[in-house]
């Protein structure tokens, strides 16, 4: 049985120890688009309309691409799934859907919430610096804005669109790939805030350039990124909260 909180250590380790890994996550987000679900489209939050990518057959490219990174199988390359405590109900069945169609063996299984809720606060005061104290890179939207906290800064910057950044994801993974390959960028930290795409973009990044770490943080670090939007940066509710309130999740 997985523990949250080792969960969340487990990963810090391998960042401390340069052990290198790739670590994407699918949330209910990510899950409703393999799945083609529409009960995604009833979430109110903004980010969450993806009319767009369920059931749009122009973009299926993605899609497939998406199910190409769930189902990959490579040593270090772990996937974070929707356990159902930290997901709405109605979404509850894809922590068996996903799981059933990984193939990376149980121990490369994580929580896609592993950064978030109860972790979230461990995550900022401990991950993220331990991440920043090596060569670190983040990939994020091109409208955030630059982090001034001593502990955020980065030796680069990777920006994705604001608008269909999962169209752009072969463009994207082809712009780090040349930074890598000539640079010979080695034992680096990437750090993604790139929405769906990310899974697809570290998922090609991961078997062209696999002696670099690459992590999918979604939305942790928004209240820095984003200050100066119309929502400061409080884009999800573990944020506004300041992650208290959480327990930690079982994993099922």
């Amino acid at each position: 049985m997985k523990d949250y909180v080792q969960e969340l250590e487990k990963f810090a380790d391998k960042v401390r120890t340069n052990e290198n890994f790739a670590l994407i996550r699918f949330a209910d987000g990510e899950g409703s688009i393999v799945d083609n679900n529409p009960e995604w489209l009833r979430r109110r939050r903004r980010s969450s309309r993806w009319e767009h990518i369920i059931g749009n057959e122009e973009h299926e490219k993605f899609r497939q691409q998406l199910i190409e990174s769930l189902e990959y199988n490579a040593p270090n390359y772990y996937i974070g799934i929707p356990c159902k405590q930290g997901h709405q109900k109605r979404f509850h069945y894809l922590f068996d859907y996903l799981k059933n169609r990984t193939t990376v063996p149980e121990e490369q299984l994580t929580f896609a919430t592993v950064f978030k809720d109860f972790n979230w606060n461990r995550f900022l005061v401990d991950f993220v610096p331990t991440c920043t104290r090596r060569e670190c890179y983040l990939v994020a939207n091109d409208f955030s804005s630059a982090p001034q906290e001593h502990w955020l800064q980065f030796n680069g910057y990777f920006p994705v669109p604001q608008a269909n950044a999962h169209l752009k994801v072969d463009e994207t993974a082809e712009k780090i790939i040349n930074h890598i390959k000539e640079n010979n960028t080695q034992d680096a930290v990437f750090l993604f805030a790139a929405g769906p795409g990310t899974n697809v973009i570290i998922h090609k990044l991961w078997q062209v350039c696999p002696r670099n770490t690459y992590i999918d943080i979604g939305s942790t670090l928004d209240n820095y990124l984003f200050k100066h939007s119309s929502c400061g940066g409080k884009s999800r509710v573990y944020i506004r909260k300041n992650g208290a309130g959480y327990r930690p999740y079982k994993w099922g």
